[in-house]
């Protein structure tokens, strides 16, 4: 991974991507759905805790970017132009096409710093056709499809549920994720721009064990196949991809487990009271993120390492080891 690169007489842009760890939806109430109050638009804070915390019941965007992470990094960089690209809900698929439409109208990104917050790879879009109307909509979580949406952001439950069954193989949606972050990481940086991607305590990003990766391996080769020109269409191996990702050290965050039961500042919003149940960080975990992302921006997180899982029966009960 390369040093980040500036040049001091151009403007510094930070351009920044994800979900709603991103964005700061957690804050408000209905995001993408303000209210006008005196000819602008506002949202409403989510909580009455958070009401009596900044002493006001409606915020404005600006406002809303001094509490997330990117906006506390553009101001710990001293960056000139700060751009908030994040949604809640967002999977990679939008994550991609945000950073990527925005790319395109501008020029020259030699001066830019994006920074891409990966969503989780249970988070795939689907599109809906409702007679003459076609539309993209969002499952959040694979794992959760059950369970209602209070923003009516979902397709129906049967829409989501055949998706699931018949389209959709978590495997594969691992790879993709992957290969998508590579590409767009490549694109951007041959268009001179840094790019830097993390993990947040709330998303698992890992390849846990050696059949996993063979598993991988065979299906990208799978793909291959089907091409007429095979050598063009053969890509890096998966691990030497995955290790070029510029992924940076973050792990020294307490995940959200840790922060409710052993930390005692209380970096989550259901940890402070602000509001209650939700565990996206609040402005002082926004802030511990920010200056962890700072700190870390040359540093890149460990490469993976194969690791070989071994199943052993003790005292009657399976348990599983694990082989360095």
């Amino acid at each position: 991974m390369k040093n980040l690169k500036f040049e001091r007489s151009k403007s510094k842009v930070l351009v920044v991507s994800g979900c709603s760890h991103t964005q700061g939806s957690a804050f408000v109430k209905k995001i993408g759905k303000p209210v006008i109050k005196k000819k602008k638009e506002v949202y409403e804070l989510a909580t009455p805790q958070l009401k009596v915390k900044y002493k006001k019941d409606y915020i404005n965007v600006d406002f809303l970017n001094t509490l997330t992470w990117g906006g506390k990094l553009a101001k710990l960089l001293r960056a000139d132009k700060y751009y908030n690209l994040g949604f809640g809900g967002f999977g990679i698929e939008s994550v991609i096409r945000a950073l990527r439409n925005y790319a395109y109208k501008v020029e020259d990104l030699n001066n830019h710093l994006f920074i891409i917050q990966v969503p989780s790879s249970a988070r795939k879009e689907v599109v809906v056709v409702e007679g003459d109307d076609v539309k993209r909509d969002g499952i959040k979580n694979i794992a959760t499809t059950a369970q209602p949406d209070p923003f009516g952001f979902m397709p129906a439950d049967e829409v989501k549920m055949n998706f699931i069954n018949n389209f959709f193989d978590e495997d594969v949606a691992e790879i993709e994720l992957y290969y998508e972050l590579f590409a767009l990481q490549q694109y951007l940086e041959a268009r001179g721009a840094n790019v830097r991607m993390f993990i947040t305590p709330f998303t698992k990003l890992e390849i846990e064990n050696t059949l996993q990766v063979k598993k991988y391996e065979k299906t990208l080769n799978d793909w291959n196949k089907v091409s007429l020109y095979k050598d063009l269409h053969k890509g890096p191996k998966f691990l030497d991809m995955f290790n070029s990702l510029n992924i940076i050290e973050t792990t020294q965050l307490p995940t959200y487990r840790t922060n409710l039961m052993k930390n005692p500042k209380q970096w989550t919003l259901h940890s402070d009271g602000t509001v209650p149940g939700d565990q996206h960080y609040n402005e002082d975990g926004n802030y511990a993120l920010a200056n962890c992302i700072k700190e870390n921006l040359n540093k890149k997180s460990e490469p993976f390492k194969l690791k070989q899982y071994v199943t052993m029966e003790v005292e009657g009960e399976e348990v599983v080891k694990t082989l360095i």
